[in-house]
């Protein structure tokens, strides 16, 4: 069984990815063969299980509501979602909506991060710009 800290701490690192074009794009890099748009959203859905024991005690009452708000969010962005680029998902206002839940969340959860909306990787977690 998944301990709540490290419960806790995947939660985060994939609320952290959601808000940060850098740091996605850095994953990209990474791992090029990798959908990172669709890894995104799988992550959530592996980590996400209100209903597990753990869930309880790693998260207080109001951070399990900042939570279930993200998780329909991220319902609502992947039932939206086209089959799309990295860098094409990150212009739209999709994307906009995602990061910006997630780093509602982050705060929520008191993540540092998420203040005054720079990413966990310390970039300002607007929209890059193609071309």
């Amino acid at each position: 069984m998944i301990t709540p800290s490290t419960y806790r701490k995947q939660i985060i690192e994939s609320l952290r990815l959601a808000c940060s074009a850098k740091q996605e794009l850095e994953y990209k890099r990474k791992v090029p063969i990798a959908d990172v748009v669709g890894e995104m959203f799988c992550e959530w859905e592996d980590i996400y299980h209100p209903s597990v024991p753990t869930f309880n005690v790693a998260f207080s009452p109001a951070e399990r509501t900042a939570l279930a708000k993200s998780d329909r969010l991220s319902g609502s962005v992947a039932d939206r979602l086209e089959t799309t680029s990295l860098e094409q998902f990150q212009v739209t206002a999709e994307w906009a909506r995602l990061a910006q839940g997630a780093r509602t969340v982050l705060a929520a959860l008191g993540d540092p991060a998420a203040q005054l909306g720079v990413a966990a990787d310390g970039s300002r977690a607007s929209r890059p710009r193609l071309g």
